[in-house]
């Protein structure tokens, strides 16, 4: 009766909180789209060039490819044997997943969950998953600040220094690299893992890698080539508007944007993307009505590749794997049940 309850009790915060987000997002679309010239959006709509929006598709569907590879050989070295079309077919999934449900778990507990069928514990897969996000963020600081370098025109508009990116981004990398360390050979980290079995787990699979450079420098080269695809969605559908700027200038625009829409105060980063364009892009002389539209289009390529993901879920696995994605939303409502019974 009491779990019935909570969970009663966190079902209704969660469907509040989704609907505030809703709010806000439809708050922040509506003041920008207050100050836009519709008549000049529809001739910006009739000047896009389609075919450089359907090669930013295309990219897309190479950044997942590399996803799911870097995915299965973190995997691979961590000794699960785990086919790539499976791993594939799981991002896709997962994709879909958090894009679409008002949930709090998000795409990686329904990738990390899936691992099951081969064997994975819940804990171990989660920690890879989280280990590939750890890489790409190295990857994608080391983009940026080359592209922030190479872009003369962004360094006079933020008026800093190659010097000053360099050594910040040294910097933030390092504090990762030496967390990672600490992580998985500090003495307290691992007598907290003797009590706490979750926190064992993850330690243990954190071992795992560090021996396997090679595995965690292909990671690393993988992600960079990763980010490079996001980097030239954005800048193939800049083609498509007929943007004069340079590869570099997308890049660090595109960086800033997405950090964003990080913020989980509005349903996927609506609203905020939408007004961070329009900012960023207004800064290098980009019209606000070319600029939201932009940022619609873009988004509306993640949206198709949400719905492949959910055509794969209901078509492309069986019933066992539905199952298991399934089992992940439960298995988190019992976690929270479980956290606030104790508290």
């Amino acid at each position: 009766m009491i779990l019935t309850g909570v969970k009663a009790w966190i079902d209704k915060v969660r469907h509040r909180s989704w609907v505030l987000k809703l709010g806000i997002s439809l708050i922040l679309i509506g003041f920008l789209i207050r100050n836009l010239n519709w008549a000049d959006l529809t001739e910006v709509f009739k000047s896009i060039r389609w075919e450089w929006c359907f090669a930013g598709y295309v990219a897309m569907w190479g950044l997942f490819a590399l996803h799911s590879l870097r995915w299965k050989r973190l995997l691979h070295a961590n000794g699960a044997q785990v086919p790539y079309r499976y791993t594939l077919k799981c991002y896709m999934i997962g994709y879909f997943f958090g894009h679409f449900l008002p949930t709090i778990i998000g795409g990686d507990f329904v990738r990390a969950y899936s691992m099951s069928k081969y064997g994975v514990g819940k804990t171990r897969s989660m920690t890879i998953v989280l280990i590939g996000r750890l890489i790409g963020t190295v990857a994608i600081l080391v983009l940026a600040a080359i592209c922030l370098s190479l872009s003369g025109t962004l360094m006079k508009i933020f008026n800093i220094s190659r010097g000053n990116v360099v050594f910040f981004s040294v910097l933030l990398i390092g504090a990762m690299i030496l967390g990672y360390g600490l992580m998985s050979s500090s003495a307290w980290i691992e007598k907290l893992g003797k009590r706490i079995t979750v926190i064992g787990k993850a330690v243990e699979t954190l071992r795992a890698y560090r021996n396997q450079h090679g595995v965690i420098l292909e990671a690393f080269l993988i992600s960079l080539v990763m980010q490079l695809f996001v980097f030239l969605r954005y800048f193939l559908v800049a083609k498509a508007f007929g943007f004069d700027l340079s590869f570099a200038t997308v890049s660090v625009m595109t960086m800033l944007v997405v950090t964003l829409t990080m913020l989980p105060i509005t349903v996927n980063g609506i609203g905020i993307r939408e007004n961070g364009f329009v900012y960023f892009l207004g800064l290098v002389g980009v019209l606000p009505e070319n600029a939201f539209l932009f940022s619609i289009v873009n988004y509306s390529l993640m949206v198709l590749m949400a719905v492949t993901g959910a055509v794969i879920y209901l078509v492309g696995f069986n019933q066992g794997s539905r199952d298991l994605a399934k089992a992940a939303i439960v298995e988190e409502d019992k976690k929270q049940c479980e956290v606030v019974t104790v508290g």
